[in-house]
Protein backbone atom coordinates (compact mmCIF):
# COMPACT_ATOMS: atom_id res chain seq x y z
CA UNK A 1 0.00 0.00 0.00
CA UNK A 2 1.28 3.58 -0.95
CA UNK A 3 1.92 6.18 1.91
CA UNK A 4 -0.52 8.57 0.95
CA UNK A 5 -3.25 5.20 0.64
CA UNK A 6 -1.85 4.05 4.46
CA UNK A 7 -2.63 7.63 5.11
CA UNK A 8 -5.80 7.68 3.77
CA UNK A 9 -7.13 4.13 5.36
CA UNK A 10 -5.47 5.56 8.90
CA UNK A 11 -7.42 8.70 8.63
CA UNK A 12 -10.89 7.16 7.94
CA UNK A 13 -10.12 4.24 10.55
CA UNK A 14 -9.48 6.76 13.20
CA UNK A 15 -11.32 10.14 12.26
CA UNK A 16 -13.76 8.31 9.48
CA UNK A 17 -17.95 9.14 9.77
CA UNK A 18 -18.33 5.74 10.83
CA UNK A 19 -15.99 5.62 13.80
CA UNK A 20 -16.96 8.83 15.25
CA UNK A 21 -20.94 8.13 14.77
CA UNK A 22 -20.35 5.22 16.45
CA UNK A 23 -18.14 6.54 19.29
CA UNK A 24 -20.77 9.23 19.77
CA UNK A 25 -24.11 7.13 19.85
CA UNK A 26 -22.94 3.97 21.71
CA UNK A 27 -20.79 5.81 24.31
CA UNK A 28 -23.99 8.61 24.82
CA UNK A 29 -26.62 5.05 25.34
CA UNK A 30 -23.68 3.90 27.79
CA UNK A 31 -23.73 7.03 29.46
CA UNK A 32 -27.08 7.30 29.87
CA UNK A 33 -27.56 3.74 30.28
CA UNK A 34 -25.15 3.62 33.54
CA UNK A 35 -26.46 6.89 34.73
CA UNK A 36 -30.29 5.71 35.32
CA UNK A 37 -28.59 2.69 36.63
CA UNK A 38 -26.50 3.94 39.53
CA UNK A 39 -28.74 7.21 39.85
CA UNK A 40 -25.68 9.37 40.94
CA UNK A 41 -24.88 12.74 40.48
CA UNK A 42 -21.61 12.83 42.68
CA UNK A 43 -18.64 14.71 40.59
CA UNK A 44 -16.47 11.67 40.69
CA UNK A 45 -19.02 9.51 38.87
CA UNK A 46 -19.93 12.13 36.49
CA UNK A 47 -16.31 12.03 35.95
CA UNK A 48 -15.80 8.57 35.46
CA UNK A 49 -19.13 8.47 33.02
CA UNK A 50 -16.92 10.62 30.49
CA UNK A 51 -14.36 8.00 30.46
CA UNK A 52 -16.24 6.07 28.60
CA UNK A 53 -16.18 7.79 25.11
CA UNK A 54 -11.93 7.23 25.09
CA UNK A 55 -13.16 3.30 25.92
CA UNK A 56 -15.47 3.40 23.34
CA UNK A 57 -13.83 4.83 20.67
CA UNK A 58 -10.46 2.75 21.03
CA UNK A 59 -13.00 -0.30 20.90
CA UNK A 60 -14.82 0.93 17.80
CA UNK A 61 -11.09 1.65 15.92
CA UNK A 62 -10.03 -2.20 17.11
CA UNK A 63 -13.53 -3.69 15.78
CA UNK A 64 -13.29 -1.56 12.52
CA UNK A 65 -9.74 -2.55 12.27
CA UNK A 66 -10.06 -6.40 12.66
CA UNK A 67 -13.24 -7.25 11.34
CA UNK A 68 -14.14 -4.57 8.52
CA UNK A 69 -10.57 -3.68 7.76
CA UNK A 70 -10.16 -5.39 4.68
CA UNK A 71 -13.25 -3.95 3.39
CA UNK A 72 -12.07 -0.13 4.19
CA UNK A 73 -9.05 -1.00 2.62
CA UNK A 74 -10.43 -1.94 -0.58
CA UNK A 75 -13.15 1.46 -0.20
CA UNK A 76 -10.07 3.53 -0.14
CA UNK A 77 -8.09 1.76 -3.12
CA UNK A 78 -11.82 2.08 -4.82
CA UNK A 79 -12.16 5.71 -4.26
CA UNK A 80 -8.43 6.44 -5.04
CA UNK A 81 -8.94 4.52 -8.40
CA UNK A 82 -12.31 6.94 -9.15
CA UNK A 83 -10.26 9.80 -8.52
CA UNK A 84 -7.72 9.04 -10.67
CA UNK A 85 -10.29 8.09 -13.26
CA UNK A 86 -12.21 11.31 -12.66
CA UNK A 87 -9.06 13.60 -12.76
CA UNK A 88 -8.10 11.93 -16.64
CA UNK A 89 -11.61 12.41 -17.60
CA UNK A 90 -11.35 15.76 -16.92
CA UNK A 91 -8.01 16.41 -18.40
CA UNK A 92 -9.72 14.70 -21.49
CA UNK A 93 -12.42 16.85 -21.64
CA UNK A 94 -9.68 19.83 -21.08
CA UNK A 95 -8.00 19.00 -24.26
CA UNK A 96 -11.15 18.11 -26.06
CA UNK A 97 -11.96 21.97 -25.48
CA UNK A 98 -8.57 22.98 -26.80
CA UNK A 99 -8.22 21.32 -29.63
CA UNK A 100 -11.41 22.72 -30.87
CA UNK A 101 -9.77 26.10 -31.18
CA UNK A 102 -8.35 25.67 -34.53
CA UNK A 103 -10.77 24.35 -37.73
CA UNK A 104 -8.97 21.03 -38.14
CA UNK A 105 -11.20 18.78 -36.76
CA UNK A 106 -9.06 15.47 -37.18
CA UNK A 107 -7.35 15.44 -33.76
CA UNK A 108 -10.78 15.74 -31.63
CA UNK A 109 -12.01 13.19 -33.76
CA UNK A 110 -8.98 10.87 -32.78
CA UNK A 111 -9.45 12.08 -29.23
CA UNK A 112 -12.79 10.81 -29.64
CA UNK A 113 -12.56 8.04 -30.77
CA UNK A 114 -9.52 6.88 -28.19
CA UNK A 115 -12.01 7.89 -26.04
CA UNK A 116 -14.87 5.21 -27.22
CA UNK A 117 -12.30 2.83 -27.47
CA UNK A 118 -11.51 2.58 -23.54
CA UNK A 119 -15.06 3.21 -22.90
CA UNK A 120 -15.44 0.34 -24.94
CA UNK A 121 -12.70 -1.96 -22.63
CA UNK A 122 -13.59 -0.99 -19.32
CA UNK A 123 -17.07 -2.74 -19.85
CA UNK A 124 -17.62 -5.62 -17.88
CA UNK A 125 -18.96 -7.68 -20.29
CA UNK A 126 -16.91 -6.95 -22.73
CA UNK A 127 -14.58 -9.88 -22.48
CA UNK A 128 -17.82 -11.91 -22.01
CA UNK A 129 -16.65 -13.52 -18.38
CA UNK A 130 -13.23 -14.46 -20.16
CA UNK A 131 -10.06 -13.77 -18.88
CA UNK A 132 -7.42 -11.85 -20.44
CA UNK A 133 -3.72 -11.46 -19.11
CA UNK A 134 -3.23 -7.91 -17.29
CA UNK A 135 -0.18 -7.20 -19.64
CA UNK A 136 -2.16 -7.09 -22.73
CA UNK A 137 -4.37 -5.02 -20.77
CA UNK A 138 -1.72 -2.47 -19.72
CA UNK A 139 -0.22 -2.72 -23.05
CA UNK A 140 -3.56 -1.52 -24.47
CA UNK A 141 -3.76 1.29 -21.80
CA UNK A 142 -0.07 2.54 -22.94
CA UNK A 143 -1.12 2.51 -26.48
CA UNK A 144 -3.93 5.20 -25.09
CA UNK A 145 -1.73 7.13 -23.24
CA UNK A 146 1.00 7.44 -26.15
CA UNK A 147 -1.69 8.78 -28.55
CA UNK A 148 -3.13 10.93 -26.46
CA UNK A 149 0.61 12.45 -25.56
CA UNK A 150 0.69 12.66 -29.63
CA UNK A 151 -2.73 14.45 -29.87
CA UNK A 152 -1.51 16.71 -27.25
CA UNK A 153 1.74 17.20 -29.34
CA UNK A 154 -0.27 18.34 -32.33
CA UNK A 155 -1.95 21.35 -30.38
CA UNK A 156 1.42 22.12 -28.89
CA UNK A 157 2.33 22.85 -32.68
CA UNK A 158 -0.54 24.51 -33.62
CA UNK A 159 -0.45 26.99 -31.15
CA UNK A 160 3.21 27.18 -31.30
CA UNK A 161 2.60 27.99 -35.10
CA UNK A 162 0.47 30.70 -35.11
CA UNK A 163 3.03 32.79 -32.74
CA UNK A 164 5.82 32.18 -35.49
CA UNK A 165 6.89 35.33 -37.38
CA UNK A 166 7.29 34.05 -41.17
CA UNK A 167 5.00 31.80 -43.68
CA UNK A 168 8.16 29.56 -44.46
CA UNK A 169 8.60 28.54 -40.16
CA UNK A 170 4.18 27.84 -39.71
CA UNK A 171 4.58 25.89 -42.49
CA UNK A 172 7.25 23.69 -41.27
CA UNK A 173 5.56 23.05 -38.27
CA UNK A 174 2.31 22.27 -39.39
CA UNK A 175 4.01 19.45 -41.54
CA UNK A 176 5.27 18.66 -38.54
CA UNK A 177 2.06 17.83 -36.77
CA UNK A 178 0.95 16.40 -40.23
CA UNK A 179 3.13 13.84 -39.62
CA UNK A 180 2.06 13.37 -36.34
CA UNK A 181 -1.57 13.51 -37.28
CA UNK A 182 -1.26 10.92 -39.90
CA UNK A 183 0.67 8.02 -37.67
CA UNK A 184 -1.97 8.95 -34.64
CA UNK A 185 -5.00 8.35 -37.44
CA UNK A 186 -2.99 5.04 -37.87
CA UNK A 187 -2.82 4.02 -34.33
CA UNK A 188 -6.66 4.77 -33.68
CA UNK A 189 -7.51 2.69 -36.48
CA UNK A 190 -5.02 -0.48 -35.22
CA UNK A 191 -5.92 -0.07 -31.52
CA UNK A 192 -9.39 -0.42 -32.94
CA UNK A 193 -8.75 -3.53 -35.00
CA UNK A 194 -7.23 -5.12 -32.20
CA UNK A 195 -10.07 -4.84 -29.47
CA UNK A 196 -12.39 -6.04 -32.17
CA UNK A 197 -10.04 -8.79 -31.90
CA UNK A 198 -10.51 -8.78 -28.09
CA UNK A 199 -13.78 -9.21 -28.20
CA UNK A 200 -13.69 -11.93 -30.71
CA UNK A 201 -12.14 -13.82 -28.06
CA UNK A 202 -15.62 -13.90 -25.81
CA UNK A 203 -17.81 -16.05 -28.98
CA UNK A 204 -14.59 -18.30 -29.56
CA UNK A 205 -13.86 -21.81 -29.26
CA UNK A 206 -10.39 -22.47 -27.17
CA UNK A 207 -8.45 -22.98 -29.76
CA UNK A 208 -10.05 -20.08 -32.43
CA UNK A 209 -9.48 -18.23 -28.61
CA UNK A 210 -5.44 -18.80 -28.72
CA UNK A 211 -5.04 -17.92 -32.47
CA UNK A 212 -6.99 -14.78 -31.68
CA UNK A 213 -4.52 -13.90 -28.40
CA UNK A 214 -1.57 -14.48 -30.31
CA UNK A 215 -2.59 -12.33 -33.10
CA UNK A 216 -4.20 -8.84 -30.75
CA UNK A 217 -0.62 -9.77 -28.88
CA UNK A 218 1.61 -9.74 -31.99
CA UNK A 219 -0.12 -6.45 -33.13
CA UNK A 220 -0.23 -4.55 -29.73
CA UNK A 221 3.73 -5.20 -29.68
CA UNK A 222 3.74 -3.44 -33.22
CA UNK A 223 1.33 -0.84 -32.25
CA UNK A 224 3.57 0.19 -29.16
CA UNK A 225 6.88 -0.49 -30.81
CA UNK A 226 5.46 1.75 -33.63
CA UNK A 227 4.26 4.50 -30.99
CA UNK A 228 7.32 4.62 -29.58
CA UNK A 229 9.12 5.40 -32.29
CA UNK A 230 6.26 7.86 -33.16
CA UNK A 231 7.28 9.61 -29.58
CA UNK A 232 10.67 9.55 -30.19
CA UNK A 233 10.31 11.65 -33.67
CA UNK A 234 7.75 13.94 -31.82
CA UNK A 235 10.79 14.84 -29.42
CA UNK A 236 13.23 15.45 -32.32
CA UNK A 237 10.37 17.54 -34.00
CA UNK A 238 9.81 19.33 -30.91
CA UNK A 239 12.67 20.31 -30.05
CA UNK A 240 13.85 22.35 -33.07
CA UNK A 241 10.38 24.11 -32.48
CA UNK A 242 11.31 25.11 -29.17
CA UNK A 243 14.52 26.31 -30.44
CA UNK A 244 12.68 28.32 -33.16
CA UNK A 245 10.78 30.06 -31.03
CA UNK A 246 13.31 30.77 -28.88
CA UNK A 247 15.28 32.49 -31.39
CA UNK A 248 12.05 34.58 -32.79
CA UNK A 249 11.29 35.92 -28.61
CA UNK A 250 15.09 36.57 -28.56
CA UNK A 251 14.92 39.21 -31.47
Amino acid sequence: MADATKRSFLKRLFIGPATLITTAVVGTLVLITASQVVLSTEPEFLYLLLGVYPIVYAGTVAARYFFRGDKLAMKVLSDEAESRVRAAEAELDSLDRRLTRDSDQRPEKFLRDLRALRGRLVRQDFFGGKQVSPDMLSQVHELFGMSVNAIRRTADLYETSQSLATREARDQMMLRRETILAEVGRGVQQLAATLDRLQQIAFEDDGDEMHLLTRARTELDHSLEVARRVEERMREMVAPSLSEQALREGR
